[in-house]
């Protein structure tokens, strides 16, 4: 979750790489797409979608990626995010 927000790239490869789950999520549901996409970082946000994220997941405060972006005026990465959406039962 911290190299989300933080947006350190090389660390999320490498975590990815080593098979990191894309969707795992905090406590409160909160994956590291939501954290990503909460401070704009967006080429963590794309390594995220190209492993597989489903940024269509909701945290237990209802919010996803998306709607987390465009809280922080970052409609270009709710777009993004929207674009990509898959529902899948963990989504709903």
């Amino acid at each position: 979750m911290g190299v989300a927000f933080k947006g350190n790239e090389n660390i999320a490869k490498s975590l990815l790489k080593a098979g990191a789950d894309p969707d795992h999520g905090n406590r409160a549901g909160q994956t590291a797409s939501m954290m990503a996409a909460l401070f704009g970082r967006e080429p963590v946000i794309d390594l995220l979608l190209k492993a597989g994220a489903n940024p269509a997941l909701r945290a237990q405060d209802g919010n996803d990626a998306a709607a987390l972006a465009l809280a922080q005026g970052r409609e270009d990465i709710a777009t993004r995010l929207t674009a990509k959406q898959v529902l899948s039962p963990k989504s709903l």
